[in-house]
């Protein structure tokens, strides 16, 4: 099972079905968790080897090693590129901010059409000094 195995190896895939024990176990034993584990053992000589396997089983776990990363998603484009994730957000930011001065500029546009078309006329100036 999941704590048999050694603590050496590589294996990407740990069997967690294998046991009860680490099924019940399995989000604290893998991903990005603290985990704390207590292992109680009976002082009774009728239940040594319930000890031991307990005594064993805390030696396997204390071996666990938790490689904890960042839960990010990265979209096509940045593993192609293998650009950072902050150059994207840099690159969407300015992106955004050209396309709202486009759209202010569109928006200008459109309102000199319009009081053109109602025959209203304006002083530029005025309309900048109302803006601010």
């Amino acid at each position: 099972n999941a704590l048999t195995c050694s603590p050496t190896s590589k294996a990407k895939h740990i069997p967690y079905r294998d046991s009860k024990l680490t099924r019940i176990l399995q989000d604290a034993l893998g991903g990005n968790s603290q985990t704390a584990l207590l292992c109680c053992c009976s002082p009774s000589p009728s239940n040594a080897s319930e000890s031991l396997s307990t005594l064993r089983f805390g030696a396997r776990a204390k071996h666990i090693k938790a490689s904890p990363r960042a839960n990010c998603k990265e979209d096509k484009y940045t593993k192609k590129q293998g650009t950072s994730s902050l150059n994207i957000d840099e690159s969407r930011e300015r992106i955004l901010d050209k396309l709202r001065e486009r759209l202010d500029a569109e928006d200008v546009k459109l309102l000199e059409e319009l009081f053109i078309l109602e025959g209203i006329f304006f002083d530029l100036s005025s309309v900048e000094d109302l803006e601010s």
